[in-house]
């Protein structure tokens, strides 16, 4: 997709919300950079972190969830501390970058599986998303698009649902400005991977 149009959103089954934004504002027929710059504008993080990995050769994909999923590890981590098992997900999966051998992806596979296990048992859905985040980015050695897609998203949820848990409005304020921090983070370098893959 060099230039963004109503099939590709439908063969990806984008939401018919997302799609009817895209089209209101004149987005069919522009760039990544373009339409990431319009989500961003209106608050649609999501959005823009699930069509990134479309764009990403499965390397970058697996970067870019790797990514997504430290962007938001601490979420996790300031809740269950003692919990490891998503920075483990996240461990392997980068070693599967480094080294992408069937044992690596089988070991990234396992500390997916035992995230996954852990966040199914957390409680409150920003720690649940964060673990999720963790999942999808070493899922990606097994599989492809849909995991960083997924590691993306999760991320995004993650970041959002952290700010809307705060217990009171001081910290709420602190969240949501670092939630937005992050998905413009998350963000751009999704897009920085796309300018080098040029």
């Amino acid at each position: 997709m060099k230039k963004l149009t109503a099939k590709f959103l439908r063969q990806h089954n984008a939401c018919a919300e997302a799609a009817e934004w895209a089209r209101k504002n004149k987005l069919i027929g522009k760039g990544m950079k373009s339409v990431t710059d319009a989500c961003i504008k209106d608050n649609h993080y999501k959005w823009a972190v699930w069509l990134l990995p479309h764009e990403m050769n499965k390397k970058n994909r697996a970067q870019f969830a790797v990514f997504c999923a430290e962007s938001v590890l601490p979420i996790y981590e300031v809740k269950y501390p003692h919990n490891n098992a998503p920075r483990l997900a996240i461990q392997a999966a980068k070693e599967w970058l480094e080294n992408p051998t069937k044992d690596n992806a089988r070991s990234a596979k396992n500390a997916a599986d035992a995230a996954a296990y852990t966040a199914a048992d957390e409680a409150t859905a920003d720690a649940k998303n964060a673990a999720y985040a963790a999942v999808y980015a070493a899922d990606i050695a097994t599989y492809s698009t849909e995991a960083a897609k997924n590691a993306a998203y999760a991320a995004a949820y993650s970041a959002a649902y952290a700010a809307h848990s705060a217990p009171d409005e001081a910290t709420n304020a602190a969240y949501t400005a670092n939630k937005t921090e992050i998905n413009k983070n998350i963000i751009q370098f999704g897009l920085d991977i796309l300018s080098e893959e040029k």
